[in-house]
């Protein structure tokens, strides 16, 4: 990500919503599926709370 020249900040809340999904499939990240990741996603919204 530092060869794409992004700022810190981007590559913090990539790395963190990595560790969030490693975290979610117990660090088995490697084979993921598609439709396994939409279902992360969509389940990680539903238990976060955005404020706009």
């Amino acid at each position: 990500m530092r060869l794409k020249d992004l700022q810190p900040k981007t590559i913090d809340g990539y790395a963190r919503a990595i560790r969030r999904i490693g975290t979610h499939f117990d660090h088995q990240v490697t084979s993921l599926l598609l439709q396994q990741l939409a279902d992360c996603f969509t389940a990680m919204k539903a238990q976060h709370s955005w404020r706009g």
